[in-house]
This record gives structure tokens, C-alpha cells and sequence, in this order.
């Protein structure tokens, strides 16, 4: 059952298939909170997750544009450093579509 809400989710969202992989089998998620997805908001509360999305971004893009760039030198020799780059990859890449839906739902000011 915890598969099919997972696929049905990133469906939803229109994350790739291929983001999921970066969820554990055992992930629990904290206890639900109201968001912009369950409840109307107000200006200032819209403009401060547009103001933390915008802020996250880079920081997001900027792992993933490492990451790419770390396995595709010819000196990345350690393999456990290519694994956590690929994880890297995969993890940023859910994050960044993440962001992306909720400044979706949320709208632009």
C-alpha cells in the first residue's frame, strides 16, 4: 500500500519515476501539517514560501550541478563519493520538482 500512495503521489506532482528511488521503504513521514495544499492562505504567507523557494533553489541546483560535474571529471576515482554524488542527483532532483509543484499550487504573487 505505502508503494502504490508513493507512485500515486509523485504522479500527482509530476515528479520522475526515477525520484522516487531516493525515498526509503521505511520513511514515516512527522505529523501532517496545514500547507498551501490543504488550506487557503493569506498574501504574506504566500510570499514567504515563494521567498523560501526562491532562496532554496540555488542551493538545490548548485548540489546538483557539483554532483554531474563531480562523475563526469575523469579524476573521480572514489566510489563511494560517485555513490553519494548519484544519490545527490536523485535527491536534488525530487527536491527541485518539489519546489517547483508547491510554487505551482502556491501561485506568484
Amino acid at each position: 500500500m505505502k508503494s502504490f500512495l508513493l507512485v500515486a503521489f509523485a504522479l500527482f506532482v509530476n515528479i520522475p519515476m526515477g525520484a522516487m528511488a531516493a525515498v526509503e521503504p521505511d520513511y514515516a513521514p512527522g505529523p501532517l501539517v496545514t500547507n498551501a495544499w490543504f488550506a487557503n492562505q493569506g498574501a504574506e504567507e504566500q510570499k514567504a514560501d515563494l521567498w523560501f523557494i526562491k532562496g532554496m533553489r540555488p542551493h538545490h541546483a548548485g548540489a546538483l550541478s557539483m554532483s554531474k560535474e563531480y562523475l563526469s571529471s575523469k579524476n573521480a576515482s572514489n566510489a563511494k563519493l560517485k555513490a553519494l554524488a548519484g544519490g545527490i542527483i536523485t535527491n536534488q532532483t525530487f527536491e527541485i520538482g518539489m519546489m517547483n509543484r508547491v510554487e505551482e499550487l502556491v501561485g506568484k504573487p
